[in-house]
């Protein structure tokens, strides 16, 4: 996760040759390639992002294309009714919300913002927070239809996961989808 604070040559000099969590911009990943290191930047397919949010990063590649903005139906509704953070956690930073991957184009959003990264020179993706609330009530509440209404976000978000890996793996048989879940689940293996 990250370079922890070594240089890319020292970093090399311990055969490391994937670093997640690390820049999207193209010169930090080609300098990486350099040194035989391959950048995995981070995302999430528990997350959309709010472009007019303080402090919102407009120009990320992954972000941008998951932009809620356009989009309010991809927020995840509680059963309360409300669109909620990642996490129920209030101090999220502010350009986070939870989503809902049951809705119509989500799933492509997410493959969009993953090939948007690999095209800056990533080597692959490292994709957090695998772990979908079961039950989204925006149709209860009128606020959203979903996708597959017969069907959880848990099916959904592995339509969207396996859109993503695919994605990925498209730019070549290197290309690396590394996901934190936790703990291991039988249903992402």
């Amino acid at each position: 996760c990250g370079t922890q604070g070594m240089t890319l040559a020292e970093l090399q000099s311990a055969g490391v040759t994937l670093v997640s969590h690390c820049s999207w911009q193209r010169a930090w990943l080609e300098e990486a390639a350099r040194y035989g290191i391959r950048g995995m930047p981070y995302i999430s397919l528990y997350k959309v992002y709010d472009l007019e949010a303080p402090g919102a990063e407009r120009n990320h590649p992954f972000w941008s294309a998951v932009a809620m903005n356009q989009h309010p139906e991809w927020v995840y509704i509680g059963p309360d009714g409300q669109r909620k953070r990642p996490f129920n956690n209030e101090f999220y930073p502010p350009a986070f919300w939870q989503s809902c991957t049951n809705t119509a184009g989500i799933a492509g959003a997410y493959a969009n913002g993953a090939a948007a990264v690999m095209r800056e020179g990533a080597g692959g993706v490292f994709i957090d927070n695998v772990l979908p609330a079961a039950k989204c009530w925006g149709p209860e509440y009128g606020l959203h239809q979903h996708l597959y209404p017969d069907q959880d976000n848990v099916y959904s978000f592995q339509i969207a996961l396996r859109r993503v890996q695919d994605t990925v793996h498209s730019f070549g048989p290197d290309s690396v989808v590394m996901l934190n879940i936790g703990h291991p689940f039988e249903r992402w293996a």
